[in-house]
């Protein structure tokens, strides 16, 4: 469903986080990475994007790529509460980047 929202809709960067998020969910990390790389590429300073390619890039096993995009939701303008944040740190935590 979500599949077909960004293809109806390609420049809305909420449905390609929300992708990425649902790719997360069924164990394609390669294909949440190209979505939330897609909500970036829309929207830089997406929070939600930051945390679901950091969550990508953790299963994937890239280190770096994993902390960078950490630190970048941290780092965001955006107040908003991101409610995948937990998610996040519990993905940075199995795979022994956080503490």
């Amino acid at each position: 469903m979500l599949a077909r929202g960004v293809q109806r809709f390609p420049t809305e960067a909420a449905l390609h986080k929300n992708l990425a998020i649902a790719r997360l969910g069924i164990s394609d990390a390669a294909g949440a990475k190209q979505a939330a790389l897609d909500a970036l590429a829309l929207d830089p300073a997406m929070r939600g994007a930051h945390a679901a390619l950091a969550r990508a890039n953790a299963r994937l096993g890239d280190r770096a790529g994993a902390l960078a995009e950490w630190f970048a939701f941290q780092q965001s303008p955006d107040s908003r509460p991101e409610p995948d944040s937990a998610a996040t740190v519990l993905d940075l935590r199995k795979a022994g980047l956080l503490e």
